[in-house]
């Protein structure tokens, strides 16, 4: 693997993100809404609040739906 690539953790993403969902006082339902807000008009899917609470448990994820 090239070196500065580096590796992709989802668990440091998770511990990011919670970190900073605990310091706003968000749920993750909370945090899912924000997310959403943001997206660009359908045919994009929302994501739910279990798969961005989840993504620290997981060992790869998918980012295309």
């Amino acid at each position: 693997m090239d070196p500065a690539i580096g590796v992709f953790s989802l668990a440091a993403l998770h511990e990011a993100l919670d970190a900073q969902r605990i310091e706003r006082g968000l749920s993750w339902a909370a945090v899912a809404r924000e997310v959403n807000r943001r997206l660009p008009p359908p045919p994009t899917r929302p994501v739910s609040s279990s798969t961005i609470s989840g993504v620290g448990s997981r060992a790869v994820a998918e980012g295309d739906g």
